[in-house]
């Protein structure tokens, strides 16, 4: 007997989308340390997902781009965020909302967090993937490789360099099978992060079972 075939679309997401990407991203990543460093305290969940709804709206929708991938056509499996180069500042009442999500007693170490990982950006233009998970019964399946190679694809043929912050060894093997390479531990006291960089055209590889982040 033949196994059967999976096949898996990408598009882009629209704000209708964004509760669904939302719930996605918190319980595919939620046990992510860096996030957990953002994000602390009780009821967890739904201030991610309150979080990721606030970063969703807040630019990459208009100014960016957030990658989703369907299998057969059913519900969303995985999302990838990308900024693009030289976004706008996000509006006041998102950034708003993305402070509520992560607590005001919070809110100062956060804001450390992010300009330690925020250092370690290139000057230069870039595509920042600032996150891609995938729903935990879809994983395994090669969905984030088809994710990543579907969008590095686009950003080669404007030949512009990618940027993100690999948070496991996994995902760091992941990227690197896609062009990226390292360059630096982002906040090697705290929670940390690799630095890695793809520059223009660096050729991607077949779609690759694995997409831990």
């Amino acid at each position: 007997m033949g196994g059967t075939t999976m096949t898996v679309s990408i598009s882009q997401a629209y704000s209708g989308d964004v509760h669904e990407c939302a719930l996605l991203l918190s319980r595919a990543l939620g046990e992510d340390d860096v996030l957990k460093a953002i994000i602390r305290g009780e009821n967890r969940i739904s201030r991610l997902i309150e979080f990721y709804s606030a970063l969703l709206r807040s630019g990459p929708l208009q100014h960016g781009t957030v990658d989703i991938a369907r299998v057969d056509g059913g519900a969303i499996a995985g999302v990838a965020i990308w900024k693009a180069p030289h976004p706008p500042e996000s509006h006041p009442i998102q950034r708003f909302r993305e402070a509520m999500a992560v607590g005001w007693r919070h809110l100062a170490d956060v804001r450390a967090l992010d300009h330690e990982f925020d250092a370690h950006r290139p000057e230069e233009p870039h595509w920042y993937l600032t996150d891609i998970a995938v729903a935990p019964g879809h994983q395994g399946l090669g969905i984030g490789s088809a994710l990543l190679s579907d969008r590095l694809t686009k950003i080669d043929a404007g030949r512009s360099p990618a940027y993100l912050e690999a948070t496991t060894e996994a995902s760091r093997r992941l990227y690197e099978r896609h062009g990226f390479r390292f360059v630096d531990t982002i906040n090697p006291a705290g929670p940390s992060a690799f630095a890695m960089l793809r520059q223009a055209s660096a050729l991607s590889p077949e779609p690759l079972v694995d997409e831990e982040r």
